[in-house]
């Protein structure tokens, strides 16, 4: 792909060049984001597949859709160009699966719109194919979206450089691998994504790889899936239970030796097995061991909501308190965003559902903002213990600065939150007010919200408040000072001015923390990938 990349040298203009008003979804009047910073936040901030509070996820596809769109309408061959390395971005520095897929398709099918020819969609296509499934899961994807184009009147063909990328990226994989996700059972099966993609191989030994698959000659290795598949498949008096089915997968050494994530994923699954004791305190010792957790990359976000299920689940004890372990430990998995860090939480009305001014668990998914933004913020506020100084605001009506105690373990923290979270109006001013109190100058600031939040206006949202003088947003940070909105919803507007220096991310997403390690070097990361520059 760089190949068709390298004649960007041409630097883009900055975004200061307007401010676009919008009305955000609560009716407040915001700035809209440009189509190059929106379609950058939607595409590396967003998580296919979940849906947000205020509009599933397949609208968030339709409005990334839409900006891009207008950044081929605007730019041409070089917003190809872009989003192109925008879509690589997502897959090879955020480590995002889904959404990248997704995106190169809508890419190939933005530029048929566009009528633009670029020779490098190829190279996109096959850059974010990294796992053999993936190689299905973009054919299946691809045949969805130029069939909906047949629809609307279009030719309904998937494009030749959408195939031939697919095809180059079979070139990726071994035989173990394509057996690993070999699943007859689904619509597009490597088979028939083989017949029609015509891949050519690199060597012999691809060719008899691509030959196997044609004759249905791909064995099936040792994993828990398949283990677990074919024990099902066995007339129910020759099956082993569950007990013994999971035994086996957790002590098995070597090769198909299940991994440390399978492991963490099917802690439910195991702990409801009647397993013996000593398998729990096997399974708990790996869960909580500070190797096997540096090694996974992880951060705290998986562990707390294997944590939930842990609980929701009525697990082992020994099991739950080896993923609360887990879960700090895997702060260290986290970069340092900062050495002097202000949290500000929205635990407004609108960040969840609520009982007489308290949040009510059994009217809000696990996937609720509020519920989102109080895990991040603990992450966050846990993380930065070794900075100079950490501050947490909360605000709904009103602002809080949440004093919680160093010691405490990040499920703690999550816990100390959620019970100070009861609902309310949405004066963020109040809590940018609270900046005086700090003690110190953040150089870096994180907004945890929907933005669905009252305008900066000085207005008065509550009986004993008297209005008072709007904030000046732009000249209340330092101009180094790394500004981070984190907008839990992915609204399509802001109260934050991306012209005062707020980077505006979209939805929820462990990638958010890689993500501000980015900013912190310097401009914009999208405005770099538009300008042709690497950001490592």
């Amino acid at each position: 792909m760089e190949r068709h990349m390298s004649k960007l040298n041409s630097r883009a203009k900055s975004e200061r060049a307007s401010r676009e008003i919008g009305e955000s979804m609560n009716g407040n009047v915001q700035f809209k984001k440009s189509s190059i910073t929106q379609l950058f936040e939607l595409v590396v901030s967003t998580l296919y597949g979940k849906d947000s509070f205020y509009e599933s996820a397949n609208d968030k596809v339709v409005r990334a859709r839409e900006a891009m769109d207008k950044v081929l309408a605007e730019h041409g061959e070089q917003g190809a160009e872009y989003i192109g390395r925008v879509i690589i971005f997502a897959r090879t520095k955020m480590n995002m699966r889904t959404m990248p897929i997704v995106m190169a398709v809508e890419l190939a099918a933005a530029l048929y719109r566009q009528n633009i020819k670029w020779p490098g969609l190829r190279g996109v296509v096959a850059g974010v194919i990294n796992r053999a499934d993936e190689l299905n899961d973009m054919f299946a994807y691809a045949e969805k979206v130029f069939d909906a184009n047949k629809q609307e009147g279009g030719k309904g063909r998937i494009p030749r450089q959408v195939l031939n990328g697919i095809g180059d990226a079979f070139n990726k994989f071994d035989l173990y691998q394509f057996g690993k996700y070999n699943d007859t059972s689904k619509d597009k099966t490597f088979k028939k994504v083989i017949n029609v993609v015509h891949p050519t191989p690199l060597d012999k030994d691809q060719s008899d790889i691509f030959a196997r698959i044609v004759n249905n000659d791909v064995p099936s290795p040792y994993t828990w899936e398949v283990v677990k598949t074919q024990n099902g498949m066995l007339p129910e008096a020759e099956r082993k239970s569950e007990a013994e089915v999971w035994t086996e997968l957790v002590t098995r050494k070597g090769s198909g030796s299940m991994g440390y994530m399978a492991m963490l994923r099917n802690l439910r699954n195991i702990g409801n097995a009647g397993v013996t004791n000593e398998l729990i305190n096997f399974v708990a010792e790996r869960i909580s061991n500070p190797v096997e957790v540096q090694r996974s990359k992880q951060l705290p976000w998986g562990f707390i909501n294997a944590h939930a299920e842990a609980l929701k689940a009525g697990l082992p004890t020994r099991l739950e308190l080896a993923v609360a372990d887990a879960a700090g430990l895997a702060l260290g998995n986290m970069p340092s965003i900062g050495k002097k860090v202000w949290i500000i939480l929205d635990c407004s009305g609108s960040m969840g559902r609520f009982s007489s001014y308290a949040y009510d668990p059994k009217r809000n998914d696990d996937n609720s903002p509020i519920k989102i933004g109080a895990i991040f913020a603990a992450a966050l506020f846990k993380a930065a213990q070794n900075s100079d100084c950490v501050a947490l605001s909360m605000f709904s009506d009103k602002a809080e600065l949440v004093r919680l105690e160093p010691k405490d373990s990040i499920m703690t923290m999550y816990q100390k939150i959620m019970a100070k979270v009861y609902g309310g109006g949405t004066n963020l001013q109040a809590a940018l007010e609270q900046k005086s109190q700090l003690g110190f100058e953040p150089d870096t600031v994180v907004v945890l919200s929907d933005m669905e939040v009252n305008g900066l206006t000085g207005n008065s949202y509550h009986w004993d408040q008297p209005k008072k003088a709007p904030v000046n947003v732009a000249k209340l940070f330092d101009k180094d000072a790394v500004l981070v909105a984190v907008n839990l919803n992915s609204s399509q507007t802001t109260p934050l001015d991306p012209r005062d220096g707020w980077i505006q991310l979209s939805g929820w997403s462990e990638a958010i923390f890689r993500y501000v390690d980015f900013t912190r070097r310097g401009d914009s990361v999208a405005m770099k990938l538009f300008n042709g520059e690497l950001v490592d």
